[in-house]
């Protein structure tokens, strides 16, 4: 609950959704690192593969390039999880071979591995991120509600927004409810305005003094909207 944060909390969540973060994008540099290592020391670029920088090897490129503020745009490139083959038909015969041999040689693990790092990672990153960027507002909210707590009680006052509970509470658990001895008596004719948007709580709170009322023979009058309720 967002009332009982404290500083501290605040700073050891902060650390975990980091953590969840970083560990993403080190786990995805360093696919990306190892997939243009063993590109290099087959004597190839990234140039001699389809697409050349848009295509699946220069997303490797990417991948190397992934930071911390760049998870929020991150996608998983189409070309890079569909295409079978990285290479075109146009691609010279042994050109083909090399791509197919380094396939097998490991950039086809690389890959794999990628695909499964982002489809249990990514989501988890991402909503660290978002949760990150958020958490200072949840500080601030926690500090309003902790000022809102000290003004209510030095002023005795209660919110419009928890007045409705505060009666439901003593109404529900009252054998004759309470709010007879209050209001009961003391009002006999009750009009609900704008009744569709009338709440089950607000509900339950009026309909003993309406109910009262009635029981009395006296007059009671709900105006609503059927098209907006």
């Amino acid at each position: 609950k967002v009332g009982q944060f404290n500083e501290a909390t605040f700073s050891n969540y902060k650390q975990q959704l980091i953590a969840y973060q970083d560990d993403f994008i080190f786990k995805m540099n360093e696919l990306g690192s190892k997939g243009l290592k063993l590109i290099k020391e087959a004597g190839l670029k990234v140039t001699d593969f389809i697409y050349k920088r848009s295509g699946p090897a220069g997303f490797l490129e990417k991948l190397t390039k992934l930071e911390r503020h760049g998870i929020y745009a991150f996608e998983l490139s189409k070309r890079f999880k569909n295409l079978e083959n990285w290479y075109s038909n146009s691609t010279a015969p042994e050109m083909k071979t090399a791509i197919d041999a380094l396939m097998l040689n490991g950039l086809q693990d690389i890959k794999t591995n990628v695909l499964a790092l982002y489809e249990k990672n990514f989501k988890i990153a991402l909503t660290a991120y978002f949760m990150q960027e958020n958490l200072n507002l949840v500080a601030i909210i926690r500090e309003t509600k902790q000022l809102i707590e000290e003004y209510k009680t030095l002023n005795n006052v209660v919110p419009i927004s928890e007045f409705n509970i505060k009666v439901y509470e003593i109404i529900k658990y009252s054998p004759v409810p309470f709010i007879y001895a209050i209001l009961g008596e003391k009002f006999i004719h009750y009009l609900v305005d704008e009744f569709q948007d009338t709440s089950r709580m607000q509900w339950e709170n009026l309909y003993p003094l309406i109910d009262n009322a009635l029981a009395s023979g006296n007059f009671n009058l709900a105006v609503g909207d059927g098209k907006q309720s």
